[in-house]
């Protein structure tokens, strides 16, 4: 009984770390740099597309796609990966990259979708670079930390 939660409050607790250490170092983020992709004439990945946000307040940018509800706290954590926080439920964030990687043609590896009362998991595959793309969610009070990045799984 105890090794089924063991994952998920791994998960939770290197979330929350990454949280906690982007908001106590108080860096700002460079803006990321696009791949190059390896192929000239391929699709440029998720993290190098053309939607550039930024939060207002740290000046971060990116090119993964972000909810129009308020971000806080984005950092570029590096190799492209991001992390923030939006007033979102866990479920209308979900919701959103399902759609939003849908859109841009990538297929989500519904085996590897988990969901608690307090954390979510999502992977996608189809990105130009050949990585799978992972998402992941903890709520913290009323807000959702997000975090995005590129792995080989």
């Amino acid at each position: 009984m105890k090794a089924k939660w063991f994952p998920v409050l791994a998960v939770l607790a290197v979330l929350t770390a990454l949280s906690l250490a982007c908001t106590l170092t108080g860096k700002k983020a460079a803006a990321p740099q696009p791949a190059q992709p390896d192929n000239p004439a391929a699709q440029p990945d998720i993290a190098s597309g053309s939607d550039e946000h930024s939060d207002g307040e740290s000046g971060s940018e990116t090119s993964f796609p972000l909810p129009d509800a308020k971000i806080e706290g984005l950092t570029e954590l590096g190799n492209g990966q991001i992390n923030y926080q939006v007033k979102m439920s866990l479920d209308k964030v979900i919701q959103f990259y399902r759609q939003e990687f849908k859109n841009r043609g990538l297929t989500e590896r519904e085996i590897l979708f988990s969901q608690t009362d307090s954390t979510f998991s999502m992977v996608f595959d189809g990105d130009p670079g050949g990585k799978a793309l992972v998402i992941q969610g903890v709520a913290i009070q009323d807000l959702t930390n997000v975090n995005i990045r590129h792995e080989d799984i």
